[in-house]
């Protein structure tokens, strides 16, 4: 018998799988609205959440992490994002889609504030462009939530990165290369019931039932505004990303987390 999980994407709410093997874009489909705090299923990993260790997002080990912000006349809304190159930001693909308005955002109208913290920033930026995952059509007014695929990259008017710093990804690809894959991850953001402070968990332990599909669980929680932050393992002394925060999942009364595998989308250093 199948298990379904309900995974929350900004606020939506998808149905999704969780038995193992390969993931399939007819697992997804957007359901209700659940927010952190309502029921019973979720009260734990919104406590989770609040209980997330505050860091000092000045410290160059997360100045390189930051919020992605959108607003027009009628929403206000962000995201974290992650340099990793002087004046490229990795995030959620879904971050950059307007669900009000039904439409991708104009680049100059996002932001990144890396380093943010209570109003303050170590560097600011406003974007030039922006990719996303080739299955997306950004000329669509639809949107199709898919962790395997939830990835952007972001470019900057500004180099801020030789400011605030760069963080690297990590260098897992190809499989069996001689890297064991981590089996706890750190996961930084800003989430929604602390949006102005840059909070962690660590010792997330990492489930790679679906790494062959190009995603990853994890089980810390993370809920709207944690999206597009970075899955960290530890690497040479430092940290890497492995993986993008996609999806909150709840199951048997937690919360977890889908995350976009990074592993051969980009070149590790």
């Amino acid at each position: 018998m199948v298990r379904f999980a309900a995974m929350l994407i900004l606020g939506a709410t998808v149905i999704y799988p969780v038995e193992a093997g390969p993931a399939k874009v007819g697992d997804f489909s957007i359901a209700a609205n659940p927010i952190c705090g309502r029921g019973q299923s979720v009260s734990t990993g919104c406590d989770a959440i609040r209980g997330r260790a505050i860091v000092d997002a000045s410290d160059p080990r997360w100045s390189v992490i930051g919020r992605l912000n959108y607003s027009n006349s009628r929403i206000r809304m962000h995201c974290t994002g992650t340099l990793i190159a002087r004046d490229l930001v990795l995030t959620a693909a879904h971050c950059l889609f307007d669900k009000v308005s039904r439409r991708w955002l104009n680049a100059g109208q996002v932001h990144f504030l890396a380093g943010y913290q209570r109003g303050e920033a170590v560097a600011k930026a406003t974007a030039v462009s922006y990719e996303v995952d080739k299955m997306h059509d950004t000329g669509s007014k639809s949107y199709v939530h898919d962790p395997r695929h939830d990835w952007a990259l972001v470019r900057l008017d500004t180099p801020i990165g030789d400011r605030a710093g760069t963080i690297a990804p990590f260098p897992l690809s190809p499989m069996g290369a001689g890297l064991a894959p981590p089996s706890t991850a750190v996961i930084v953001g800003y989430p929604g019931v602390r949006p102005h402070v840059q909070s962690m968990a660590e010792n997330c332990r990492i489930d790679w039932k679906y790494r062959t599909s190009g995603m990853i669980e994890l089980d810390c929680p993370v809920m709207g505004g944690d999206s597009g932050g970075p899955v960290l393992a530890g690497y040479n002394g430092g940290y890497r990303i492995i993986a993008v925060n996609s999806s909150a999942t709840t199951s048997d009364g937690r919360l977890t987390t889908a995350a976009t595998l990074l592993e051969g989308r980009f070149p590790a250093e």
